[in-house]
């Protein structure tokens, strides 16, 4: 039987939008996750794929800042870039979205023209309408030109964003996961959705 929670107390507790840190570039945490390897849980979070690899060391905040677990699978192709990072003994993660009172409790889809909001460790974005829920990406990567099947979304993520958590607002204290930052432009954003997140990654919000 899988565990249904952590068994360890957590002493640092993390939440989506939160600055985090490899060896080389920072990125923003985007939801709480868990991956059942061999009816046992792996908690953790899920953040960008581009500029993590399986293996990395991933801080609080800088290079030097708290370690906080490591990633566990990475995958940048033509149908996402997400990564699930495993959080150590030290450390748990929240569903209240950073700085805005916001709790995930669920996850959803989205259609165009709806409004959705954005938390990264640089930008917090709110009244972001939907443009597109099949949307290309085109971005700058030795192995791969170009991600399919993304939301795009009005309002500008920066860098530093690359991870954080896109949701619908649901009500002042409660929101749903839709998905995460892949890149934006100096108008619109582009998200990689939730539901191919957890199919690539095989990883469960909770």
């Amino acid at each position: 039987e899988v565990n249904s929670e952590p068994k360890a107390v957590a002493s640092f507790v993390l939440k989506p939008g939160y600055h985090l840190q490899n060896s080389s570039k920072g990125f923003s945490l985007g939801y709480r996750a868990r991956k059942n390897v061999n009816g046992v849980y792996i908690y953790g979070f899920v953040s960008c794929g581009h500029g993590n690899s399986s293996g990395d060391t991933i801080r609080y905040a800088s290079s030097n800042g708290t370690v906080l677990g490591s990633v566990y699978n990475s995958i940048l192709n033509s149908e996402v870039d997400a990564c699930f990072v495993a959080t150590n003994d030290s450390t748990s993660v929240s569903n209240s979205v950073n700085g805005t009172g916001i709790n995930l409790y669920a996850t959803c889809d989205v259609n165009t023209n709806e409004t959705v909001c954005f938390r990264g460790w640089v930008n917090s974005l709110t009244n972001m309408t939907v443009i597109s829920t099949n949307a290309t990406a085109f971005i700058y990567d030795a192995n791969v030109s170009y991600i399919t099947n993304l939301i795009q979304t009005t309002g500008s993520i920066s860098s530093g964003d690359s991870g954080g958590i896109l949701y619908l607002k649901i009500s002042s204290s409660q929101g749903k996961v839709v998905g995460i930052a892949e890149s934006g432009s100096s108008s619109y954003s582009f998200f990689v959705k939730k539901a191919t997140i957890q199919s690539k990654l095989g990883v469960a919000f909770y």
